[in-house]
Formats: C-alpha cells, structure tokens, sequence
C-alpha cells in the first residue's frame, strides 16, 4: 500500500480526526462538510471492533507517512524491546528524522517535513541525511542547511513554533535554526494518540 498524496483534510475526515495536529489551520476550517466523504445521503453501517481497530492503525499510519508493511515492522520491533509496546512504538516513529524536524517546529506541517529531509535540506551531527524515517538516538543534533534556512515556509515555521510550540523531548535553537533531540518522548507528551487507540492497534496486529 503506497503513501497516500491527495487532500489531508479528505483524509482527515474519512479517519474523523485532525492529524494535523500542529497545522497552521485545523481541518474542520478546510472542509466544507463534516461528515465521511463519498456519495451524501448514503446510509453507511457502523463501524466493527475490527474496523475500529483498523481505523486506528490508518490514522498513526497517515499521521507518520508511514506504508503498511513499514508500519508492521515498526510495530514486531516495538514488541521486542524492553517496556509497554505501545510506548516504544511512540518513540520509534517520534524518533523518526522527519519526526524530529516536525517536532522542532522547522516545518508547519509533517509532510513539509518529510519533503526537506528528502530533498538533502536536513543534516544530522554535521551530515546531510535524505532518508525522512533515519532513527535518532538521543543526543544528535538536527540542523537546517544554510541554503534552505531562508525559505518563506521555514521562516513562518519557526516564528509559529516560538508563539505556540515547545517539545519537552527537544531543544531547539532558533537563532542556528538546529536542535537536539534530548530524549524520547513518552505516551503522554503525544496526546494525539491515547492508550486506548494504541491498544487497538496492538490488538489489530496481535491476530
């Protein structure tokens, strides 16, 4: 299953969510209705358990950009390691490289993220990294490149990330426009995901 590239607030209202979760405009502005999309006026049945569950793996799945295998996988790692899967499957996809730039607040929204990485405009400890799902261990440093660090987008970013936004498990400089990742964020310092929701998920792929 590819990555899904059409309208994010289409996407949000199918899920029933905001996965923007830090946008600069939340996606009831942007739809003119609040129901699913598809053909109005058709009676659509509720949802299973199974659904549901399924529901909230395509939710985590969109919010990181993240395929369906790829997501599996991150999921039988988080099983293996030490401590609640549900916490360590947080702190695996939070300590994904677009992730980190997302959280630091050098892009409005996770896939202009994902874009900057991708396009060489991110380094890491000095290095330029093009893969968005590079896992950081605690204690490197993330910076913008010099080239990119005069981008429109960039600037408003980060003036809305000093207004609105700081991440417990980062520290950024705004003035060098670089950050360190501290350390890994815990369940509650993402509220976007309850225990209840990862619960569903570890059910869904525990079959």
């Amino acid at each position: 299953m590819g990555l899904y590239k059409g309208s994010r607030a289409k996407k949000c209202r199918k899920i029933g969510m905001d996965l923007s979760m830090f946008g600069v405009r939340p996606y009831e502005t942007k739809c003119k209705h609040a129901s699913k999309p598809g053909q109005p006026g058709k009676r659509r049945p509720s949802a299973s358990r199974f659904g549901e569950q399924q529901n909230a793996v395509n939710a985590m799945r969109n919010y990181y950009y993240v395929k369906g295998k790829q997501f599996r996988t991150y999921f039988q790692k988080a099983k293996k390691l030490n401590g609640a899967t549900d916490e360590n499957l947080i702190k695996l996809l939070e300590s994904r490289l677009d992730s980190v730039v997302f959280s630091m607040g050098f892009a409005l929204t996770k896939r202009q993220a994902r874009q900057m990485v991708s396009h060489g405009q991110v380094t890491v400890n000095g290095k330029a990294v093009s893969c968005p799902g590079y896992a950081l261990v605690t204690g490197d440093v993330v910076a913008i490149k010099e080239s990119a660090r005069k981008h429109d987008r960039v600037q408003m970013s980060i003036q809305l990330a000093r207004e609105n936004r700081q991440c417990e498990w980062v520290e950024c400089d705004y003035e060098a426009i670089s950050g360190v990742y501290k350390e890994h964020p815990s369940l509650d310092q993402v509220p976007l995901f309850d225990s209840h929701m990862l619960g569903m998920i570890i059910v869904y792929y525990s079959k």
